[in-house]
């Protein structure tokens, strides 16, 4: 069984990561959630979490996404991104679909 390619589905958004945290609404899924599709095009590397409209990210415990980087997470419904530098700043943007 193969595994289907990342297939957009909505509107791509985007988070201005800098040292303070932040955050941005993944929206455009179906019922039950579905991928996200998240790239780095900063020269830093942005701490990433998943989570309500409360979450933050923090330097010590979210998910380092190295610059240039893209990786691909599976996300329930109603979730928000957040992310967060060490120093510098960067733009991380989210596509919603489905596949890897």
């Amino acid at each position: 069984m193969s595994t289907p390619a990342f297939s957009p589905m909505g509107s791509t958004v985007n988070l201005a990561a800098t040292t303070t945290t932040g955050s941005v609404a993944l929206s455009g899924f179906g019922a039950g959630g579905g991928n996200v599709r998240v790239y780095n095009s900063g020269a830093v590397v942005v701490f990433i979490n998943f989570g309500g409209s409360a979450v933050t990210a923090v330097l010590t415990t979210s998910m380092p996404l190295a610059p240039g980087a893209t990786e691909v997470f599976a996300v329930g419904e109603g979730m928000y991104l957040a992310g967060i530098t060490a120093s510098g700043s960067a733009t991380v943007y989210a596509t919603i679909g489905h596949g890897v």
